[in-house]
């Protein structure tokens, strides 16, 4: 109804947690600015939280270790790290699942991080979640850690102990961001340490 009044309207979709989908968060001017008979206001539209899953977007993550840059799909021998995806695998908890496998670097305190660049920045309310873990027949223990803008955001420990954990944290602090890094950090060996992201998203 707008565009009877000399302009047009352009709405444009902004992911948000905190206002119902379909209202206006803000304009282009802002409100209470005047504007040409046929500019075009640009409504900025919620629309509801989309569900982004991170196994399938890590292929076009940025994978390292202390040793360097590392390959997508890696191989499960590269004493360097490595991550893939692995099909059907068996988990510690006694399910079979797809999961995000990271293994660290094979060195005592070794890490692997995936660093996933976001096509929109995180907002207030946006949380990172999934259940980690280890291989069935793995032995290991690690840090699973979250961070984003460079900073640490969330960490949880596991080792063989036959279950799974939750993990689910608040990114809040890092609105703005539009980056996330998935860390894991071996203790005092990584020889065992063949750890698991199931439903990362």
């Amino acid at each position: 109804k707008l565009t009877g009044l000399g302009f047009g309207v352009k709405p444009v979709e902004v992911h948000s947690n905190d206002v119902p989908a379909g209202r206006v968060l803000s304009t282009e001017p802002a409100a209470g600015n005047s504007v040409e008979k046929g500019a075009e206001v640009i409504l900025h539209v919620a629309r509801p939280t989309e569900r982004i899953d991170l196994i399938k977007l890590a292929p076009e993550a940025t994978w390292r270790s202390a040793a360097g840059v590392l390959p997508f799909p890696g191989n499960d021998g590269d004493t360097r790290g490595f991550v893939l995806i692995r099909e059907d695998a068996q988990l510690e908890d006694g399910t079979v699942d797809d999961v995000l496998e990271t293994h660290p670097e094979w060195v005592a305190g070794g890490e692997i991080r995936g660093r996933f660049q976001l096509k929109e920045s995180i907002v207030r309310g946006d949380h990172l979640r999934a259940e980690v873990g280890m291989l069935g027949w793995a032995g290991g223990n690690v840090d699973f850690v979250v961070m984003s803008g460079g900073q640490q955001l969330g960490r949880v420990n596991d080792g063989a102990d036959g279950k799974l954990k939750k993990l689910d944290v608040d990114l809040s602090p890092a609105q703005g961001s539009r980056t996330i890094e998935i860390v894991v950090l071996a203790g005092v060996s990584s020889g065992q340490d063949w750890a698991i992201w199931r439903d990362l998203r």
